[in-house]
Formats: C-alpha cells, structure tokens, sequence
C-alpha cells in the first residue's frame, strides 16, 4: 500500500488539497504526516515483509484504540485497507 492508496481511501479526503510530509524513523512501517484542512493526521503503513516480524497488526490496532479511550493516545479517525 502506498501513502497515494490511503489518501484516496480515505472518503473524507475526496477533493481536499492533502499536505503529505514523509516521518523519518520507524522500524516496521512507513510513517507520514498528512495536514487536511487545516487538521493534522499520522499515517503508518505497515512494511512490505513486516509480517515475517510476527508484528500482530490487530492486537497492534486494538491496543491504539485502547490508549485513545483511555486518553493517552491519539483517535483512530480512519483506517485503510484490512486488519489482518
């Protein structure tokens, strides 16, 4: 999945101008920073052959719901494509 394969994934997003600013670092995924009307929102993409890793992308997923309803994460306001 490309960052292009979110953004038009994203319904939200159709006809918006999308600021795409790519986030050095991440050891399983690729990370961006997308600026939306004026909002702010961070995108990881899961790597190509991050599931050699045995990263568990829906305990990942349900655990990043779980610090943003304890508050002590960001919301979840999208997600793209399948949780494995």
């Amino acid at each position: 999945m490309t960052i292009d394969d979110v953004i038009a994934g994203v319904p939200a997003f159709a006809g918006q101008t999308v600021g795409v600013e790519p986030i050095d670092g991440g050891l399983t995924n690729t990370n961006y920073r997308l600026t939306v009307a004026g909002r702010r929102y961070c995108v990881r993409i899961p790597g190509r052959d991050s599931s050699l890793l045995a990263v568990d992308r829906q305990a990942e997923y349900r655990n990043t719901l779980a610090a943003a309803a304890a508050g002590v994460g960001a919301a979840v306001p999208y997600t793209v494509g399948d949780i494995p």
